[in-house]
């Protein structure tokens, strides 16, 4: 058996947990690997304050 293989690649973090999320069901678990416990990501030698734990609790506000 044979099977297509779809990849979306979405190099903005926070768009790509954004798209994931209202993409998914009342079913479906979202995995969100890498970043943790981090407060801070590093683009292009900054340091931006971003947190995942803060980005989906936006989500959930939004989709409840």
């Amino acid at each position: 058996m044979q099977r297509k293989k779809k990849i979306l690649i979405i190099k903005n973090r926070q768009d790509a947990i954004s798209y994931a999320f209202f993409q998914s069901k009342s079913d479906h678990i979202i995995f969100i690997a890498g970043k943790g416990h981090e407060e801070q990501q590093i683009i292009k030698n900054k340091n931006i304050n971003y947190s995942d734990k803060i980005i989906v609790l936006h989500l959930l506000e939004k989709k409840i």
